[in-house]
């Protein structure tokens, strides 16, 4: 961590604090002497958030943050998620099960095109009419009607 402080440019003199504050973001803390090879799953996917973060982006970008993981684990990044480690956090996720309970705004992109952008509240009213509890399905539902209004 302190050699993408390096990396990132952070000054020397901030280089501490900042592996500090990102490691505790993320609960790995008192793991910090311990080596990224015996970190589980979810610990690696925590640190490469607390990675991100060593610059104090505007904009933290993750990319499948919950890809692998067991359903702790999803659940401890979406908290994550949540904890507003960046001004603006942008997550991309094939999961909207992932997505449903953290995010503002969706944005689906089907083939490269945006098909739907707005709020999760309209989300869930164009959820509303879908009669399965099944995340997936209701997801699916969601990219048909978007389908069927072009």
């Amino acid at each position: 961590m302190t050699y993408g402080c390096f990396l990132k440019d952070v000054p020397r003199r901030a280089r501490t604090s900042r592996v500090e504050h990102a490691l505790e973001s993320v609960c790995l803390l008192d793991s910090r002497r311990v080596k990224c090879g015996a970190l589980s799953g979810g610990q690696v996917r925590r640190l490469g958030i607390a990675w991100g973060m060593l610059s104090e982006p505007q904009v933290l970008l993750l990319d499948e943050p919950t890809a692998g993981l067991d359903v702790y684990q999803r659940r401890g990044v979406r908290e994550l998620m949540r904890a507003g480690l960046a001004p603006m956090v942008v997550v991309s996720s094939h999961s909207f099960n992932d997505l449903e309970s953290v995010a503002d705004r969706l944005l689906v992109l089907d083939s490269g095109r945006l098909v739907f952008e707005g709020s999760m509240q309209q989300v869930r009213e164009r959820l509303s009419a879908v009669e399965s509890h099944d995340p997936e399905e209701r997801f699916v539902a969601l990219l048909d009607s978007v389908r069927e209004v072009e």
